[in-house]
């Protein structure tokens, strides 16, 4: 029985933090309520990126769909089951290499993705990545027989779900195609193409998918060169850098990243049975920031901590190999791995405790606490009755209602953030002619005087909602918005 209280541990261990963050406590995020509203448009028919404007890839729509499908806690259900067959992955990797402490590099991992300023509860894409990342990490380790293949498989995923999270997969598949490797020719070959089917097997029904629904273009167009496009904001490494160590001490992440970089570079010092495994893994921690060093928003001050998710797999497997293959050293015995365990896991657990003991079961979301949303639950609403504009988090209100907004556009920031976005003024327009072809009751106006880059675009808003639609007056309302129905025909 004994041998069993380790996997006990870590089966609670997981459980434990996953409860914390089910509906019942569920941390309310703008991100969360727009993928939720993309399962909605699925379940109801749409398809995404025709009917619904997203630059994220495809995944995490699906998986919110088959959580409505489940019900109210089926998205909670379906992603501890993938954060606990991960840790249990992981676990038996650290058995079979001997790891003194098995439990330990699990539990981190738990840790780490389960820290409420990082993960913001469940359901980001970065979440799902690092998950697949850490699989991907075992894998390698793996003798098993279509190795190469679950690789290519684990690695569509990660793309599937955010594709810049493949960069720090990168080097670990790259030491796994190469190592061993004799004779060269044959070996790559055949590797390479385990890699290549195991991607396709996801990249195909995908693609099928859209080219079915006559979506392709806008797949294309949305989940891959808006990225390319628009994401490439040049800084100065100083500038991420000083962002980056702002941003982990924020979400407790400082001790262990710093912690764990500091153990790999001793470990190569002192010697490691797999010093290239090591780089690499050194490198794979390196690439997780790589989010930030291509879109810069933590430098602009946004609160993107969620960027950091991938060292929730990075760091426990770079722990991993400094543990399980630096022999003779202050690293491999049970003792000394309890005191590093205990010094990197300190900050990340008070700050998760702290957060469990002031848990506010069923906290009502903000949006629900609005004087237009206690005016809007009494009107008889269905599908494209509400548009709400340029505030993300009120997404909340087309799930609450579950009705579909009569734009695909369904967040804004983009016209505030390039003064060349929508040059030519045809995504407004597109807006403006939904709304009247779909002859929406509601709009819910958040645009004010820096909403728009470009002055002529507020303009033009304003000067249609004047046109078409009259203010609604309420009492007590805390929002800088106004509410607008439609005007009716003389």
């Amino acid at each position: 029985m004994k041998k069993n209280y380790p996997l006990l541990f870590v089966i609670i261990a997981c459980l434990v933090l996953s409860f914390i963050h089910c509906p019942l406590f569920e941390l309310f995020f703008d991100d969360k309520e727009i993928f939720k509203y993309t399962g909605l448009v699925l379940l109801k028919g749409g398809v995404p990126y025709k009917d619904f404007f997203d630059h994220k890839p495809p995944l995490i729509f699906f998986i919110n769909y088959l959580g409505l499908l489940l019900g109210s806690w089926g998205l909670w259900i379906i992603d501890t089951l993938f954060i606990l067959l991960t840790t249990l992955l992981f676990f038996n990797t650290c058995k079979k290499y001997k790891v003194a402490l098995a439990w330990l590099p699990p539990v981190l991992f738990n840790l780490m993705i389960r820290n409420n300023t990082a993960s913001l509860g469940v359901g980001m894409t970065r979440e799902y990545a690092a998950i697949f990342l850490l699989i991907a990490f075992c894998l390698v380790m793996s003798e098993h027989k279509y190795k190469f293949y679950l690789l290519g498989l684990a690695t569509g995923f990660v793309f599937f779900f955010q594709q810049d999270q493949v960069l720090p997969l990168l080097p670990i598949l790259l030491y796994a195609t190469f190592n061993n490797s004799i004779p060269l020719l044959p070996t790559l070959l055949k590797r390479g193409t385990g890699l290549a089917i195991g991607f396709l097997t996801v990249t195909i029904p995908i693609v099928l998918y859209f080219l079915l629904n006559h979506s392709l273009q806008y797949f294309w167009e949305d989940a891959f060169l808006f990225n390319f496009n628009w994401y490439n904001e040049k800084q100065a490494l100083s500038l991420h850098a000083i962002a980056i160590r702002k941003a982990l001490h924020n979400c407790e992440y400082d001790v262990i990243v710093y912690g764990s970089c500091i153990t790999g570079i001793a470990a190569l010092i002192w010697g490691n049975k797999k010093n290239w495994l090591l780089i690499c893994s050194l490198a794979a921690v390196l690439l997780s920031f790589c989010s930030e060093f291509l879109s810069g928003k933590l430098i602009f001050g946004l609160p993107v901590t969620y960027y950091f998710l991938p060292l929730a797999a990075t760091v426990p497997f770079l722990l991993f190999i400094v543990f399980a293959f630096t022999e003779g050293t202050p690293f491999t015995q049970s003792r000394q791995q309890l005191v590093y365990g205990a010094i990197f896991s300190a900050n990340l657990f008070f700050h998760l405790l702290q957060y469990a003991v002031n848990l506010t079961p069923n906290y009502p979301r903000w949006p629900a606490l609005s004087a237009e949303y206690q005016y809007l639950k009494k009107q008889p609403l269905k599908d494209y009755d509400l548009y709400i504009f340029y505030n993300s988090n009120y997404v909340y209100l087309y799930n609450q209602f579950r009705i579909l907004s009569p734009s695909k556009w369904i967040y804004h920031y983009f016209w505030h953030w390039y003064d060349r976005w929508d040059a030519d003024n045809s995504k407004l327009a597109s807006i403006t002619n939904d709304l009247k072809q779909h002859r929406t009751q509601y709009v819910l106006d958040f645009a004010d005087s820096v909403t728009f880059k470009n002055k002529q675009h507020l303009l033009y808003w304003k000067s249609f909602l004047k046109d078409n639609y009259v203010p609604v007056s309420l009492e007590d309302s805390v929002t800088k918005t106004v509410l607008w129905k439609i005007k009716q025909a003389p």
